[in-house]
């Protein structure tokens, strides 16, 4: 995977009204957890989107501390916050990295094809979106593919039938159910014609009430 480089600067004070002014100003405040201790810091709001969006969840960073030519960190995107509304990021926790060491991170799955029995009603469930997965940085892939088209109705993929590239260690366990292929229950026209005009109890019983002689009325 492609490290991309990121402009940061480094920020003294905290808060939620310094974290304000920053986002109106266009950057987007954040902290990097690392060797190096944890050092609060903000990026530019938009290059930090552009770069998330050409490179994905698991995108590697280089961030490049403004006036430290010295403080650059490989990085990856441990957690960011969004505004509930906007969906805008408020802020981005960073964790620096070692290219040379494996790590575990979630990365997605993706379904391929589609089976011939969705074409007679059938539903397909996707369970499971994300696995984690344990590879060096370098090695994390975009996502993980798994070939549906011959999916039969009730039988089920697990874990273990996804196929993972060279380097790549599935940590999710095996027996998870990735997808399946469910026949739909839909009742019959017939069927449900027949439930609407059959009576219920209450109303059989309603019935027999009205028909049965009254006490002291003419039988």
């Amino acid at each position: 995977m492609e490290t991309r480089e990121l402009v940061a600067r480094a920020r003294e004070r905290s808060g939620k009204g310094v974290a304000r002014k920053l986002r109106q100003s266009g950057r987007l405040p954040g902290v990097c957890y690392g060797a190096q201790g944890t050092t609060s810091l903000s990026v530019e709001a938009r290059e930090f989107q552009r770069l998330r969006r050409e490179g994905g969840e698991n995108v590697i960073l280089e961030l490049k501390f403004e006036g430290d030519a010295q403080a650059a960190r490989t990085v990856l995107i441990k957690a960011l916050q969004f505004d509930p509304l906007t969906w805008s990021p408020l802020h981005v926790d960073f964790l620096e990295i070692d290219l040379q060491r494996e790590i575990e991170v979630m990365v997605s799955v993706v379904l391929d094809g589609t089976p011939a029995g969705v074409a007679r009603g059938n539903v397909l469930l996707h369970h499971l979106r994300e696995v984690e997965v344990r590879c060096l940085p370098g090695n994390i892939p975009e996502a993980l593919h798994l070939d549906v088209s011959s999916l039969e109705t009730g039988q089920i993929l697990h874990v273990r039938d996804l196929p993972a590239p060279v380097g790549i260690a599935i940590v999710t366990g095996e027996d998870e159910p990735l997808v399946s292929l469910m026949a739909e229950l839909v009742k019959a026209p017939e069927a449900a014609e027949a439930a609407a005009e059959a009576p219920t109890e209450e109303g059989a019983a309603a019935a027999g009430e009205e028909a049965a002689p009254r006490p002291g009325g003419r039988g």
